[in-house]
């Protein structure tokens, strides 16, 4: 007996594609390639020659701050790079950011791009790709698993009412981790203290003129400061 199947198949490369049946009856394939012109999507590491590799794979940035985060692009040496954007959509055609106001891209070298996102707000947590095209046909790749961002706001942690003499610890939390390494700014009403830079302030003793209303920053946004808390130090009495 003869089978007789036809099968049509959709492919961006242009290299043959080869099946191979085995059955204990005869078999006749039909076979019709259907070129596609869907974006290809490529991980973070090289495949095939192709490939985008992100400076971060995940970025928290304090609320109105500025960010920034770069891709490497790579693909064959016997093509050329005609156009490289960023987008929040990997798998459909999407309008590029770089031409938003608060949005600029810049070519950092002959395969290094960078993004950098003015006035960050909550409506930019998202997933960001960076997309690049080829003079060839299909040549249209988009990197993933892209880059995450996460936007925080700061907020002091602290008790609120201490006795003179007691230790007091506050901390700048966020939502998010900050890159490492970041250091903190620290203010006392108007007054910045200065020999602070860690994301907890500790007072191993407090005395009366510890209190006042106190704020951190992320040093890289010092303008971008926490809502005021407020500390109480009050005098222990004691009864003769």
């Amino acid at each position: 007996m003869i089978a007789e199947v036809t099968m049509e198949i959709s492919f961006t490369s242009s290299l043959p594609l080869i099946f191979l049946m085995m059955t204990d009856e005869e078999v006749i394939i039909n076979v019709s390639f259907k070129p596609s012109s869907s974006p290809v999507c490529v991980s973070g590491a090289t495949a095939q020659g192709w490939g985008v590799k992100y400076s971060s794979s995940s970025v928290c940035a304090v609320n109105g701050s500025t960010v920034k985060f770069s891709c490497d692009v790579e693909y064959p040496r016997n093509q050329e790079l005609e156009t490289v954007f960023w987008t929040k959509r990997a798998y459909e055609e999407h309008p590029e950011l770089c031409s938003e106001e608060r949005v600029q891209c810049i070519t950092e070298s002959k395969d290094r791009f960078s993004i950098t996102l003015r006035d960050v707000r909550e409506a930019d947590k998202h997933i960001y790709y960076c997309r690049f095209i080829t003079n060839a046909e299909g040549g249209r790749y988009t990197g993933i698993p892209g880059v995450l961002l996460d936007v925080t706001d700061l907020q002091v942690e602290t008790e609120q009412m201490v006795k003179e003499g007691d230790p007091v610890t506050m901390t700048c939390r966020t939502s998010c981790s900050l890159p490492p390494g970041t250091r903190f700014i620290w203010f006392r009403g108007d007054q910045r203290l200065s020999e602070q830079t860690k994301k907890k302030l500790q007072l191993q003793s407090a005395r009366l003129s510890d209190t006042g209303f106190y704020q951190c920053a992320a040093q890289e946004a010092e303008d971008l400061r926490s809502p005021p808390v407020y500390l109480g130090v009050g005098c222990e009495y004691k009864l003769s």
